[in-house]
């Protein structure tokens, strides 16, 4: 007897590597009477990616690969979980059973159109009678009541009870080695003979990742305060998967009509929509959905999201039907309004005939004449919009008919889901307006949609599914609370002498926020805000409560001395700290300006610290030709990122460091710089080191914030220059999304 292994794909995943290793240790320690034939990470009919199959003379058993363990419990139909010791329970991101049936009608699809004609006398249900089963980590044991007389072909095995089961007695047909290779030349697999299986060169988590607690330790007080911030960060990985399970169990809620996602930063709004779009793709592969955001720069991770996502449901991501576009692209690659533009045959307008500097206002333009010159023809099933905000343009002159053309061009481009209403189409939309580069609107659905009333029923309440088409993500998973708290009362101005600049006045729209309230939003009264830690998921102000998560270094008297501070900050957490700088340290300077750039170069070289300057064509380069910038780079390895504001957004990294704080101190009243600071405080999911020169009255704001924690207190002298509350407008049902996350 003889193991042949026969590879498709190079895997992507290291838990697959494991098992499939195990696999071939209990094959050998068999004993078959005639050869084994062992397929790993191939693709069969409409590209559906196979994890691994034991093609026996007896037949084939197809193998779903798992890496969570524990009591396995799942029915026919419903959710499938696993319950860990402790009673912890983790949800599978689909019914495996649903998988494992797709799986194997396509794999016997295959399978019969290539060794049909060599088995010609033989029955087609007798050639299908594929074997296909859940293959978990040692220890498993399923817990659910399917057995082998409701389902004959399904089994959940272990590296312990594999080897048992693969002997069948009277098996209808028997495979010889010539069928069994006609089929793997059909599928054009490469016999390895190696030791190692050969795995790709980055290790993908395609699979929901499991730890021994899914939600975050009690509070305790930490006497290991002092030891590295590599080690601190351990706790911080497990927390934000464990998140991102949950939020994976409620992508797959696809809506039947429009459906807008309002999210605090860091809540997972962007991995939400990679989600909804992959369970999209892969139960609908059929549909033509497409995933629109604004920062260029977050391409490459959104790519990666996706085709994780898609993974986890056992497909394979198609590019052609689920794409991925930024808003408007570039000269390499194509956006959403240069794909409906080109779809339909229309004009490109010259750059000379754009009143408008490259930005929403261009775009805006463009959509606007493509609406006025062209009429739109449905092309999309599914529009999925993050970013939502960035996508607002406040020119009177650039609406169209009194809508956003941006977010009307996406409406009009999407097929009808209702023959007796056009109007209800499948557009998602995510934002947060706190976190709004360019403008101070609100993009609820009147503000995009013109009030329209007949559009605005479309908007409100649930579709017939009872999936809300108004949704709320008050929880934060990435950010801190502590960081949360002092991001927003320095970017709304709560502490400014003069009174709040921005930000709500109404107690229901700060509990959208995920915060509580203390206090009535009248002239002079004393407000109290308190950030809960139920709504504030990272693990890291739990477990080490007196940490400095937020830290002001300075005020320096020179650029030069703050820089080089900065320099020695980062050196220490490289060496020290054991800090990766490409993955886990990020640069926001608020002052992006190449004097600056310059200054802060020199001191990282005098520290030996390679650095990568946003868009540039290499490390350690400050001055380039535009034309030779890279668009959507945010790293390189082994540098530390420096990033405007607008590249970072979308992006985070476990420290922050937002320099050039005088940039804002200067002109203390400007929201929109004000803005600036809360978005670039929010990209961390750890610590952020604030610093600037000079001294100003917005420090002394930071100083008391820093010592406030998690709840700021202030005086309300009434109504800011820009007051947000479209809590009203939006929510009739008062449960908000991640509340629902918390009922399950």
């Amino acid at each position: 007897m003889a193991i042949r292994i026969f590879i498709g794909n190079t895997s992507e995943n290291r838990h697959e590597i494991l098992q499939q290793h195990e696999i071939i240790d209990v094959l050998k320690k068999e004993h078959f009477d005639d050869d084994i034939y062992l397929l790993l990470n191939f693709n069969v009919k409409d590209s559906t990616e196979i994890d691994c199959v034991i093609f026996t003379s007896s037949g084939p058993v197809l193998l779903e690969l798992k890496k969570i363990s524990g009591e396995i419990h799942g029915e026919l139909n419903g959710d499938w979980k696993a319950v860990k010791k402790n009673g912890n329970e983790y949800i599978l991101p689909r019914n495996l059973l649903h998988q494992l049936k797709k799986e194997r009608s396509k794999f016997n699809q295959s399978l019969l159109a290539s060794v049909r004609p060599l088995l010609a006398d033989v029955k087609e249900e007798d050639i299908m009678r594929t074997e296909a089963w859940g293959y978990f980590p040692k220890g498993s044991v399923y817990k659910g009541s399917i057995t082998r007389s409701e389902v004959s072909w399904f089994d959940l095995v272990t590296m312990d009870t594999l080897g048992s089961k693969l002997f069948f007695e009277n098996a209808p047909l028997i495979y010889t080695n010539a069928v069994r290779e006609k089929f793997i030349s059909d599928l054009h697999l490469t016999e390895f003979s190696g030791d190692i299986l050969p795995c790709d060169q980055y290790d993908v988590e395609d699979e929901v990742t499991v730890y021994e607690t899914a939600e975050p330790p009690a509070p305790y007080n930490s006497t290991t305060d002092t030891e590295p911030l590599a080690q601190k960060f351990c706790l911080l990985e497990s927390s934000l998967t464990t998140s991102t399970i949950k939020l994976f169990s409620y992508a797959k809620q696809i809506p039947e009509g429009p459906q807008r996602i309002r999210g605090v930063a860091g809540s997972g709004k962007t991995m939400l929509l990679c989600q909804k779009a992959a369970h999209m793709h892969s139960e609908h592969p059929e549909w033509d959905i497409a995933l629109v955001f604004y920062t260029q720069s977050l391409y490459h991770e959104i790519e990666q999201r996706v085709r994780e996502s898609v993974g986890r449901l056992g497909g394979t991501w198609d590019p052609n039907k689920l794409r991925i576009l930024h808003a408007w692209g570039s000269m390499k690659k194509p956006g959403f309004y240069s794909t409906i533009r080109d779809f339909h045959q229309a004009k490109k307008i010259p750059n000379d005939q754009i009143p408008y500097s490259y930005g929403v206002d261009e775009l805006a333009f463009l959509s606007k004449k493509l609406l006025e010159t062209t009429r739109i023809a449905p092309m999309f099933d599914a529009v999925l919009i993050d970013e939502g905000q960035d996508l607002i343009t406040e020119k009177p002159e650039l609406l169209h008919n009194g809508k956003q053309p941006i977010i009307w061009l996406a409406y009009q481009a999407l097929k009808s889901l209702n023959p007796d209403n056009k109007l209800i189409r499948r557009l998602i939309w995510a934002y947060d307006e706190y976190q709004c580069t360019f403008s101070q609107k609100i993009p609820t659905a009147g503000e995009l949609f013109g009030n329209d009333p007949d559009l605005m029923k479309a908007f409100s309440g649930m579709d017939k599914n009872g999936v809300r088409r108004s949704v709320i993500m008050k929880k934060c998973c990435r950010t801190p609370g502590p960081v949360l708290v002092a991001a927003h009362t320095l970017g709304m101005g709560l502490l400014y002498k003069d009174g709040m600049l921005a930000g709500p006045t109404s107690k229901e729209e700060w509990e959208a926020l995920g915060y509580e309230v203390d206090g009535v939003f009248r002239a002079n009264n004393e407000i109290t805000l308190s950030r809960p830690e139920r709504n504030s998921r990272n693990i890291l102000s739990r477990a080490y409560p007196s940490f400095p998560f937020v830290g002001f270094k300075g005020p320096f008297v020179s650029k030069q001395e703050e820089y080089a501070a900065l320099a020695s900050s980062i050196e220490k957490m490289c060496r020290e700290d054991y800090l990766d700088p490409m993955r886990q340290l990020l640069i926001i300077p608020l002052d992006f300006t190449r004097e600056n750039l310059h200054i802060m170069a020199e001191e990282l070289a005098k520290k030996k610290i390679n650095y990568y300057n946003v868009t540039a064509p290499v490390k350690n380069v400050i001055d380039f030709h535009t034309i030779h910038g890279i668009l959507d780079k945010f790293r390189e390895e082994f540098c530390v990122t420096i990033s405007s504001v607008a590249r970072a957004k979308g992006n985070e990294s476990d420290v922050v460091f937002v320099t050039d704080l005088e940039k804002v101190a200067r002109n203390e009243a400007d929201v929109n710089l004000r803005n600036q600071l809360f978005i670039s405080m929010t990209r961390t999911r750890g610590l952020v080191n604030i610093s600037g020169t000079g001294e100003y009255p917005l420090y002394n704001e930071l100083r008391e914030i820093i010592q406030s924690s998690d709840q700021i207190k202030f005086t309300y002298r009434g109504k800011p220059k820009i007051a947000r509350n479209c809590y009203d407008e939006e929510v009739s049902d008062t449960r908000g999304y991640q509340e629902e996350l918390a009922v399950h």
